[in-house]
């Protein structure tokens, strides 16, 4: 699940299950900085699919102001793995993301989840400056290519 300018590539077969996938996802983000008054009482945003007419939020900058990657390394290629090796995975994924040449200007935890389905994937966002939208796609696309 992401909320940047990553899309995710599939073939024609691929597109209605995904969609229908992410139509009851949710994203949410842990303790994102600017946050605290829209995430709940233990530091969580939760990001779902709205409804038109739903109310509009006002962003802090750090949202609205950024272009955020979200991504995991939890059951790579979409192979469901064992909880340990998810956990091994997505420890490797953040020491990646602590040697990035270009740093974001923030990065948090994250994860998606489906209820009706019954998975959740642990992750990471990060945001970056929309000036930096070209450079940080290419550092995104070179973490995920692991």
């Amino acid at each position: 699940l992401g909320l940047g300018s990553l899309r995710v590539w599939a073939d024609e077969r691929q597109k209605a299950p995904l969609g229908e996938l992410y139509a009851d996802a949710v994203e949410a983000f842990v303790d994102v900085p600017g946050c605290e008054s829209l995430s709940s009482a233990d530091g969580v945003l939760y990001l779902a699919p709205s409804k038109a007419g739903a109310e509009r939020v006002e962003w802090p900058k750090l949202i609205s102001k950024s272009v955020i990657y979200s991504f995991t390394a939890w059951n790579p290629h979409g192979q469901t793995a064992s909880d340990a090796a998810n956990k091994a995975a997505n420890a490797r994924l953040e020491a990646d993301i602590d040697n990035l040449r270009l740093k974001p200007r923030a990065t948090w935890r994250c994860f998606g989840f489906n209820v009706k389905e019954g998975w959740r994937e642990e992750g990471f966002s990060l945001a970056y400056d929309p000036a930096e939208r070209r450079f940080a796609l290419n550092e995104v696309m070179r973490l995920a290519s692991r």
